[in-house]
């Protein structure tokens, strides 16, 4: 009996330790899957972050790019209204900005200052005086009428120099209109301080900047002019379905309330059997 049982035991134990054995051995297969699929999951997941991130670099880059397009454009434009250099009018803008004041500010007063300039020239009253007042000449050596973005930079020299007060801001009306009073902490910098920094944008750029922005938007009124012709020729058809479906609908209500009085009718009519009686 001690033998039999002997024997059972160490049966017992391989059988047992042969079961384990295997689990164990499928654990660490099954585990080894995990492995491969998390890191096939990883590679997967640091795949898409990185498409992520190219995609937003790609469009931060774009729209970085149509930005300076677009600024180099308004400056174009800026540049024809003025009669001011696009490289000034980037200097302009950046002094503007740093002083709290405005380009679009600067360009009323730029365009003011024009006309104040040929008016002082054709010896229109005040116009003149206001220039004399605030000791800065509209001509050259030659005699010839000075560029306003060169005017307006002897102005803000003479400005820096002045106390702030009533009589800068008069003079600030006069030479550049109701745009003056916004202007004066720009001019206040004075010319050298003015002209540090500059935006480099070239007239080649600001010029084919123009041109890409007409481009886009010719493309934008051809692109509605297709969508209108398509509309037109689609809307008989459309009109017609439209019709063919409504009278489908229709048609499928009549069947409907004709099925319903049919099968109404015959419910009406039906009784159900008296039931038997007894004998």
């Amino acid at each position: 009996m001690a033998m039999n049982l002997e024997a059972a035991l160490k049966i017992t134990a391989n059988v047992v330790g042969e079961n384990n054995i295997r689990r164990l051995g499928n654990s660490m297969q099954g585990l080894e899957g995990q492995i491969k699929n998390t890191n096939q999951a990883a590679g997967l997941l640091v795949m898409g972050i990185k498409g992520l991130a190219a995609a937003a670099v790609t469009s931060g880059v774009v729209a970085l790019a149509k930005s300076a397009i677009d600024l180099a454009d308004d400056m174009r434009d800026l540049s024809q209204r003025t009669g001011v250099s696009i490289q000034s009018l980037g200097q302009f803008k950046i002094a503007a900005e740093l002083s709290g004041s405005s380009l679009e500010g600067v360009a009323k007063g730029l365009t003011f200052l024009n006309k104040n300039m040929v008016a002082a020239e054709t010896g229109v009253d005040g116009a003149a005086a206001a220039f004399k007042t605030i000791g800065v000449s509209t001509k050259d050596a030659q005699g010839n009428l000075r560029s306003a973005d060169q005017v307006f930079l002897d102005i803000a020299d003479r400005f820096a120099t002045m106390r702030d007060g009533p009589e800068k801001a008069a003079l600030a009306f006069k030479a550049f209109g109701k745009a003056g009073v916004e202007l004066i902490p720009i001019l206040n910098l004075g010319s050298q301080e003015i002209q540090r920094f500059g935006l480099n944008i070239g007239p080649d750029f600001a010029d084919k900047a123009d041109a890409f922005n007409d481009q886009l938007g010719l493309m934008g009124a051809q692109t509605t002019m297709l969508t209108i012709e398509i509309g037109s020729k689609l809307l008989p058809i459309m009109s017609g379905l439209l019709a063919i479906v409504s009278e489908g609908i229709t048609a499928m209500g009549n069947l409907s309330k004709e099925f319903y009085d049919a099968v109404g009718g015959a419910a009406a009519g039906w009784r159900p059997a008296a039931p038997p009686t007894a004998s």
